[in-house]
């Protein structure tokens, strides 16, 4: 299974996408669609690069447990593929800012879902 990670700031998402560039946070509108392959996956990946995406992000579930074991893929428009082994899940009731700044500062970029009256933020490195 596969999930693609896309933004569209022009449709509304309960998952926001931040990511850090040269000291400067950027926002987006994450979308996220589903595969059972990866036949169909690359060929949205392809779509997003003739839309002018520089960089996409993807992950691959694993193992036994699959809600439990992610793999992230990061591949940019030359074709270079970085794979991110390690990813953290956390589940908060409020979000704390600090705690944001220093996820960024650490790892580049996160991933936060607003669900319910919970909101979880997601990273891979």
């Amino acid at each position: 299974m596969y999930n693609l990670y896309y933004a569209d700031n022009d449709k509304k998402s309960y998952i926001k996408g931040l990511w850090s560039d040269k000291g400067k946070v950027y926002f987006d509108n994450i979308h996220i669609k589903r595969y059972r392959d990866n036949t169909n996956l690359k060929g949205d990946i392809d779509k997003l690069f003739l839309k002018g995406e520089k960089a996409v992000f993807y992950a691959e579930q694993n193992g036994v447990y699959p809600d439990l074991n992610f793999t992230g893929h990061i591949i940019d428009n030359t074709g270079d593929k970085k794979i991110l082994y390690n990813r953290h899940f956390f589940k908060r009731e409020k979000i704390s800012i600090k705690e944001v700044k220093t996820l960024l500062n650490k790892y580049g970029g996160l991933t936060i879902y607003k669900y319910k009256n919970y909101a979880y933020i997601e990273v891979y490195y």
